[in-house]
């Protein structure tokens, strides 16, 4: 409030000046340098009519000042890269002290600093060396020439942000099987027109508008990437894309690409930590929660006793809500005030962070890749992108987008993983908005000990916790009837999944 004051003020000071003498250089400048700061606030909080007008001020008196901000551009260049190795399809072994070398540890989620209260389940982790389809520490993407390279602008459409084709002359657009690989058929978010070619790679740097675009990169050989990307007043972003074998991409995973994005600092969030850049290498993450159907195969091929201790509850130590061995939703409790009976293709619920990391522990084995629990930094780089949107899908809420508490007449419930597929993240990813929220990895930090973070709405919460921003933390022991998991996939060890 008193910073809102001495603003009023002095804008109040600066307009009388300036009825007294238009010329005055000082009084123009300050009064253009005090727009330009109103303007790019208003821009970051997607207020576009008063955007324009302390635009139109800073225009006005800015004399020259401002005109590499006015133009508003930055430049854009991209280099696909490519691992030569083979590690993703025929494997490699690993030694325990190789899953050491970050931040966490991906099969007990110990903390490798040693913080208090954050020793994870040791017991999960390996005490010989194993095989795993991960690239090493030492394994090194390299420049992959001859990928070509379609660029999209994110614009508000119907209150989302939808990747449109720019301004440009005709020229050939996106291959349609590209488009079919990385989107759904119903997908809110499928390009609109054919893109504005940019070129193979190596692509040079090149000037943009500021503003938030997306890349269609393909080559011959490799799963197509799509990569969203930001462009800042004065930014030069150098964007790596890594390029997959389709056979290295585990079967219903999205690629998040790597590079920095906007970490927390959601201005409408009062819980959200102060605004960072994290830059994170590339990893995989599950498209979609884990569903009931793929819980209760893991519930099947434990001993009896274990399956019933980790079967969806109301509590840590109560009695399961599914009938088994064999487990099944058939006939199973309902969840608290739920209107409706489990379904398979619902995202599990009613289990603990333990037992979420027992699932990873059970699917790391079976498929024989480095499955482990996203981190925080992760879940909401995979959620946000590199622009601060707000949700997944753009920077405004409705319930007819995700499953949220007010998104049935009937009373909040779950719903299958496949529904509300306008909630659809820049890379692919669904449903981290609402449904049910994911568990991560990391810890929650020293004012939390013993504790871990959930990220994502849910379907019996409110509306502010299905910013990408919001985060929960909880007891590794504890369940909740809302709160599930997805898992996450690592394309290389040795490297911050923190982005710090």
């Amino acid at each position: 409030r008193e910073a809102a004051t001495a603003h009023a003020d002095a804008v109040t000071a600066l307009t009388r000046g300036l009825e007294h003498d238009r010329a005055h250089a000082d009084a123009r400048a300050i009064t253009a340098d005090l727009a330009w700061e109103c303007y790019v606030e208003a821009e970051e909080a997607g207020d576009a009519a008063a955007a324009l007008v302390h635009r139109r001020v800073a225009e006005e008196y800015h004399d020259g000042r401002l005109e590499a901000q006015l133009r508003g551009e930055g430049t854009l260049a991209v280099q696909a890269k490519a691992f030569p190795c083979d590690c993703l399809t025929k494997g490699r072994t690993v030694f325990p002290e190789e899953l050491s070398a970050a931040e966490w540890h991906p099969f007990s989620g110990r903390s490798i600093q040693g913080a208090a209260g954050t020793e994870g389940l040791p017991a999960l982790e390996p005490r010989a060396a194993l095989r795993l389809r991960v690239h090493g520490a030492t394994c090194a993407a390299t420049d992959l020439a001859g990928a070509d390279v379609w660029l999209f602008r994110h614009e508000e459409t119907g209150r989302r942000l939808i990747p449109v084709t720019p301004p440009g002359p005709p020229a050939p657009g996106v291959p349609r099987e590209a488009l079919d690989a990385l989107y759904e058929k119903d997908s809110a978010f499928r390009p609109q027109g054919p893109g504005l070619p940019l070129g193979r790679t190596p692509i040079l740097r090149r000037a943009f508008p500021t503003g938030s675009y997306l890349l269609i990169v393909v080559r011959e050989g490799r799963a197509p990437a799509r990569v969203p990307v930001f462009v800042s007043r004065g930014g030069q972003v150098e964007q790596e894309v890594t390029l997959f074998r389709p056979a290295e991409i585990p079967d219903g995973f999205a690629p998040v690409a790597e590079g920095p994005f906007g970490f927390q600092g959601d201005r409408e969030n009062p819980y959200a930590g102060a605004a960072e850049t994290r830059d994170l290498p590339v990893f995989f993450l599950a498209k979609r929660p884990v569903t009931c159907l793929e819980y209760a195969e893991f519930l099947n091929a434990l001993p009896k006793e274990e399956a019933a201790r980790r079967a969806p509850r109301e509590a840590p130590d109560a009695s399961p809500l599914w009938h088994g061995p064999p487990w099944t939703t058939a006939g199973a409790r309902r969840l608290p005030n739920v209107p409706v009976d489990w379904q398979d293709d619902w995202p599990v619920a009613g289990v603990s962070w333990e037992d979420a990391m027992a699932y990873a522990a059970w699917k790391r084995t079976r498929d024989g890749v480095l499955v482990t629990l996203p981190t925080s930094v992760q879940w909401e780089k995979a959620a946000r992108g590199p622009d601060r949107r707000f949700f997944p899908w753009g920077r405004h809420l409705d319930p007819r987008w995700t499953n949220g508490e007010r998104s049935h007449e009937g009373g909040p419930r779950p719903v299958p993983v496949s529904a509300f597929p306008d909630d659809e993240s820049p890379y692919g990813v669904r449903g981290l908005a609402g449904n049910t929220r994911d568990a991560c990895l990391d810890d929650a930090g020293s004012d939390w000990p013993g504790r871990r973070q959930f990220r994502g709405g849910t379907w019996a919460r409110p509306a502010i916790e299905m910013r990408a921003s919001d985060r929960t933390a909880m007891g590794a022991k504890l369940v909740v009837f809302d709160f599930g998991f997805r898992v996450a996939c690592l394309a290389r060890l040795g490297v911050a999944a923190s982005g710090r």
